[in-house]
């Protein structure tokens, strides 16, 4: 972040490079909400792309080893995939990413679709490729309607708490994977739903509060 600070914005601070500004509480409400929604139908979609494209991946061992770890390995786990993942790649994808994009005048949504497809790139199993776009897809219009990476920071914590908390909660096999688990249909679009109205709300909220920047003369032009 730092060398990309150098390169890109020398007379800029990395809270600014990067987005770190708080918004109005309601995008953070929002998000988070958004976050939890839209686990079930990502892992519907993930389930039914692992059905048509059975493999082994990587996510298997992860569960094992976090199904095999003591207290003190799973407190160190689940904060690096609930916390520490989701900061670092919000920093990067939404931040030293998104920002300088937008301030070279690329069209906003340009900038979402471009961030989102990177993010998913870097998941390397191509059946967690399409979830995880849309997801980044959603991140994104967090990061653009709050010109603030902490909302969207908040819904990937929030829905990477989902898995965790399956891994936590659920009395299976050691060896077995609560993911892995039909998702209810209704749950998965009960989800949907509320993920739709949440980025609808941020995204009306984001037009308002520009409108309001600009001021009447602005809006007038």
């Amino acid at each position: 972040l730092f060398l990309m600070l150098r390169v890109h914005a020398p007379d800029s601070t990395i809270r600014r490079f990067v987005g770190w500004r708080f918004p109005h509480p309601v995008y953070i409400v929002l998000a988070a909400i958004a976050g939890f929604a839209a686990a079930p139908p990502a892992a519907w979609l993930l389930g039914q792309l692992e059905q048509a494209f059975p493999s082994n991946s990587s996510f298997d061992t992860f569960v094992e080893i976090f199904n095999q770890a003591g207290t003190i390995e799973r407190v160190a786990i689940g904060a690096g995939v609930i916390v520490i993942g989701p900061l670092a790649e919000e920093l990067i994808f939404r931040g030293a990413i998104f920002g300088p994009l937008l301030e070279q005048r690329t069209r906003p949504r340009a900038v979402i679709v471009f961030s989102a497809a990177l993010f998913a790139l870097v998941h390397h199993d191509p059946r967690r490729m399409a979830p995880i776009f849309l997801i980044g897809l959603l991140l994104g219009l967090c990061r653009y309607a709050s010109r603030s990476v902490i909302p969207g920071f908040a819904l990937h914590m929030c829905f990477n708490a989902i898995p965790i908390a399956g891994l936590l909660f659920s009395e299976m096999p050691p060896n077995a994977d609560p993911t892995n688990e039909a998702v209810d249909p209704s749950l998965a679009l009960g989800g949907l739903v509320l993920t739709i109205a949440c980025a609808i709300a941020t995204a009306r909220l984001g037009r308002n509060q520009s409108d309001s920047d600009r001021g009447p003369t602005d809006r007038a032009t």
